[in-house]
């Protein structure tokens, strides 16, 4: 009987051992699943702190990719207004934008942002992203480039072909022009005149009067000459006191009236130079295509000897091949 209560002490004990085991490993594994859970809880926000950094990311690579190919596509661009619409229509496309407003005046309540055009655009957005007005800066700043870039073409095209003291066109242009219009006429069966016009005796202007003189008689004869041809004729400065002009689908008697209606213009015009009042005359030579030649080379030529011609006549007159 002892025996039999000395055993089940010892079942009891080592029952007991067992359970306060048993509860301590619960209570150790239940404060391991709390760690693991707040550990689970932080590495999540740790992810969605990642999603959220590689969102930014990501939004700054597609801004960056779309200012370089925005770049790409202004870059070749030679029309202002061709510029702003592609400008436009390109920021359309980004999802950080939600209004876009292209107008003369600044919009309240919007990022403003100026255009670099004549007269001077304002681009009106609204959006909920900070990030996007740096951006932006950026984005407007290279279109006013592109902007100021095509002036500075412009202006160079410009003095390429103008002559800077008459501000006609130059003999550069007019060779140009010549050869587009004679090619015109020669593929619809046209017909053009040509008129070489010189100022008689100029250089006697310059030796008695100065080249200051002499640049006045040459800007107010420009002046005369435009008075008395169309908007759709052709003036350039052939060299010196020379000029050319081109009269499109004019026959050789039309351009004999026009020729003479220079002639008499400049004749009896008194031109002002300073202290100066000259009268001066002009001889004019007249070349029609096909009549004279089918060449343009060879117009020229004729153009050139009829003015010739002219000057052998005693000057201050119109004359033709």
């Amino acid at each position: 009987m002892l025996y039999l209560l000395i055993v089940i002490f010892l079942l009891l004990g080592i029952i007991s051992l067992k359970i306060r085991s048993i509860s301590s490993l619960r209570k150790y594994y239940k404060k391991k699943l709390a760690s693991l859970k707040e550990r689970a809880t932080n590495l999540e926000e740790t992810v969605d702190a990642f999603r959220r950094q590689f969102r930014k990311i990501e939004e700054a690579v597609s801004e960056t990719f779309f200012i370089y190919e925005l770049a790409g596509k202004l870059s070749s661009l030679l029309d202002r207004e061709k510029v702003v619409s592609t400008f436009e229509e390109e920021l359309n496309f980004l999802s950080s934008i939600d209004e876009i407003v292209l107008s003369t005046r600044p919009k309240d309540s919007y990022l403003i942002f100026r255009l670099a055009t004549q007269p001077p655009k304002f681009l009106n957005i609204k959006t909920n992203y900070p990030q996007i007005k740096e951006n932006l800066k950026a984005i407007v700043k290279m279109v006013n480039l592109c902007l100021e870039r095509i002036s500075l073409y412009e202006k160079l095209h410009n003095l390429s072909i103008h002559d800077t003291l008459t501000n006609i066109y130059n003999r550069r242009y007019f060779s140009s022009r010549f050869d587009e219009e004679f090619e015109r006429a020669k593929k619809y069966k046209l017909t053009f005149s040509l008129l070489m016009i010189d100022i008689d005796h100029f250089k006697k202007i310059n030796d008695n009067y100065g080249h200051l003189v002499g640049d006045v008689v040459l800007k107010e004869t420009v002046k005369l000459i435009k008075e008395s041809i169309r908007e759709v004729d052709f003036l350039a400065r052939y060299g010196g006191e020379e000029f050319v002009v081109i009269l499109p689908q004019t026959d050789r008697e039309r351009a004999l009236l026009v020729g003479e209606r220079i002639r008499k213009s400049i004749a009896s015009a008194s031109i002002k130079a300073f202290d100066e009042v000259l009268n001066v005359t002009v001889s004019i030579g007249v070349a029609n295509y096909p009549v004279n030649s089918v060449y343009p080379n060879l117009l020229t030529e004729v153009a050139d000897k009829a003015l010739y011609k002219a000057k052998q006549k005693g000057r201050n007159r119109v004359e033709y091949f």
